[in-house]
């Protein structure tokens, strides 16, 4: 199976719960971060082609819509 999109780390300590994506050539208006449910994370959003006016020898990066949502390590504010 194919990895999945984002990839994404997820920690916490005493007081807070952090998550970490990679998203090379998506910017924060193409991104709708959400927590549900007190412990669901969803990171969705769209990665536009690249524009070329060459070749492609090799397109390896995707594009197009995406979400992703992990379930958190505990409860928390999604403020």
């Amino acid at each position: 199976p194919a990895p999945a999109f984002p990839a994404l780390n997820v920690w916490e300590d005493e007081h807070n719960v952090y998550a970490e994506a990679e998203l090379p050539g998506i910017g924060q208006d193409a991104l709708q971060i959400t927590v549900s449910q007190g412990d669901q994370l969803t990171l969705a959003g769209e990665r536009r082609p690249m524009e070329s006016q060459g070749v492609w020898h090799r397109q390896e990066r995707g594009h197009g819509r995406f979400s992703r949502t992990v379930q958190l390590p505990a409860l928390v504010n999604p403020d």
